[in-house]
């Protein structure tokens, strides 16, 4: 078994801060990409029913 340190220092945040910050980035666009593709779903979900109604 390794013995452990007493004193380790303070946390390493150079590395998983910068990987937060790119995945925080990365959720923010990908929400924004769902959110535009889900608007135009909704749309021509609204366009497809309006010509159906107007056919029938």
């Amino acid at each position: 078994m390794k013995p452990q340190p007493t004193d380790i220092g303070p946390p390493r945040t150079d590395r998983p801060l910068a990987r937060y910050l790119c995945e925080t980035r990365r959720d923010d666009m990908l929400k924004f990409i769902g959110g535009t593709i889900g608007f135009i779903f909704l749309v021509g979900l609204v366009v497809v029913i309006g010509i159906l109604k107007l056919i029938f």
